[in-house]
């Protein structure tokens, strides 16, 4: 599943090229895009179904637009694995946060802030954005490290936790008001 906004800097046609490779051998698999568009982004959004057409995945790849927290939690329980692609880093990922949150395994590209967040094959993994479809292989042909990253995974987001967090910057604003 992909979780997260259709536009041109997240190469989510370059995730698409991966799961093609890999869906003949995996007929049972499907790729949900869960996330809507953007003003100017609508072209992007054409562009990603033309590609989806073209490969002739029309019955492997669903495209949701914008979803509702009842269908996010829907998506998320049935979710295999979790894809994060990006061509461009923006800072921290809202996509990431809830993929932690749901404890499930992470293939996210090997860029900007994901190298910050996700310890390669401990709680995640960093693919190139021309390896989707390795990765994708990987995790699907591997079962006892599907749960091994999410266990890794379920780690990471209890670290992540309101309270913990709080308390972290109240050690913080304390040792900067008392010295």
């Amino acid at each position: 599943m992909y979780f997260g906004y259709i536009v041109r800097r997240k190469g989510i046609e370059q995730l698409i090229e991966g799961f093609k490779k890999i869906s003949r051998q995996y007929p049972n698999f499907r790729l949900v895009l869960a996330g809507g568009t953007i003003r100017g982004q609508e072209k992007a959004k054409k562009e990603i179904q033309q590609i989806i057409k073209k490969y002739k995945l029309e019955d492997k790849i669903e495209l949701t637009g914008f979803i509702d927290h009842k269908k996010i939690e829907e998506l998320y329980q049935h979710a295999y694995a979790v894809v994060i692609p990006a061509k461009i880093s923006m800072g921290s990922s809202g996509p990431l946060y809830h993929a932690q949150s749901y404890g499930k395994c992470i293939l996210a590209s090997d860029i900007g802030h994901f190298k910050e967040d996700i310890q390669h094959m401990k709680n995640g993994v960093l693919v190139n954005n021309t390896s989707w479809h390795k990765a994708l292989k990987q995790i699907i042909a591997n079962k006892v490290l599907l749960h091994s990253l999410e266990s890794g995974v379920r780690r990471m987001a209890k670290k992540k936790l309101p309270p913990i967090i709080a308390q972290k910057y109240k050690d913080m604003y304390s040792s900067l008001l008392n010295p």
